[in-house]
């Protein structure tokens, strides 16, 4: 089975999806892929205020499987927005679950 590759896309200026840099394994993300809706909390070093913490939300999911014969990655590009946390969200952005 091969190995997926989730990228995060951001729509630019331009209108056009671009990589936003932060790129995971299916692993790095509990082995669950992403959905509409879900939140996604990068690591941003050092635990601060949730308000001074960037969250990405999930609106939609591009997959492109590898094509056959082929040991590259299996790619999902996961459309998303960012905004600042909250800070009913502290506890959960400071890693506390």
């Amino acid at each position: 089975m091969a190995e997926l590759n989730v990228v995060l896309l951001q729509k630019g200026t331009d209108g056009r999806y671009l990589r936003n840099g932060e790129e995971f394994g299916l692993s790095d993300l509990g082995g669950v892929l992403p959905d509409r809706g879900d939140i996604i909390v990068p690591v941003q070093g050092e635990r601060g205020a949730a308000m001074d913490r960037t969250v990405y939300v999930v609106e939609a999911r591009y997959f492109r499987p590898r094509r056959a014969g082929s040991k590259g990655f299996t790619n999902v590009g996961l459309v998303v927005s960012s905004r600042q946390g909250r800070e009913d969200e502290q506890h959960l952005l400071s890693g506390g679950g």
